[in-house]
């Protein structure tokens, strides 16, 4: 009898989601302008904090995305052949990706984290506040996640006033690296209080070259 752990993986999120003006393809790292977007959105917004000598390779993505899938605890009892991330176009920009949107599993005592990151192009043009209101809704309400948060620094003003514009509240404290990082909850949650929430998860990660 095959059981949750070794249940086979398959497609479960939604292939692509629109709001108002983006559009969101699902991330496939067979999929060459995905991996290209991603790896060098990593290295801006996580300049020299990259595996390899401080930069970061599609491979280092890679393991990421594969250390923080969605469990089958989390995604009714199946287990997902893809990370929770989606990448954002402007419906009238098909072909240029402008940022991208991940939804991460770090360990079982913190729930999934909803993360963004936009083109430096792109910015102060609300985006970022449109895609995270518009891929938290997926999760909470289409694909039905019950609890989800929100971490960032605590200088990271912009990213906070996303938080509470899309109803995230005040969820206390997490530990990161041994940073304090403030935490956004949905409302009728429990505060963190000081949780160890490590960026690469605890989740496996291929040994191999992919």
């Amino acid at each position: 009898m095959s059981t949750v752990t070794d249940a086979k993986p398959e497609g479960l999120f939604a292939p692509t989601l629109e709001s108002e003006r983006l559009r969101y393809e699902l991330f496939d790292m067979k999929n060459d302008t995905h991996m290209q977007f991603s790896t060098e959105t990593f290295n801006l917004i996580l300049a020299g904090a990259g595996p390899t000598d401080g930069n970061w390779t599609k491979n280092d993505v890679r393991r990421l995305c594969f250390s923080l899938m969605m469990k089958p605890s989390e995604a009714h009892g199946r287990r997902p052949d893809t990370p929770c991330i989606y990448i954002m176009y402007l419906k009238d920009m098909p072909a240029t990706p402008i940022g991208l949107i991940s939804f991460c599993r770090r360990t079982p005592e913190i729930p999934m984290d909803l993360g963004w990151a936009v083109a430096p192009d792109y910015r102060r043009k609300g985006y970022a506040s449109e895609a995270s209101a518009r891929i938290s809704r997926y999760w909470k309400d289409e694909f039905g996640i019950k609890e989800m948060c929100i971490v960032t620094s605590e200088d990271n003003i912009p990213s906070r006033r996303i938080a509470e514009s899309i109803g995230y509240v005040d969820g206390g404290y997490v530990m990161m690296e041994g940073n304090k990082e403030v935490a956004y909850v949905l409302p009728g949650m429990k505060k963190f209080e000081g949780q160890i929430f490590p960026f690469w998860g605890d989740g496996e990660t291929p040994d191999e070259d992919y």
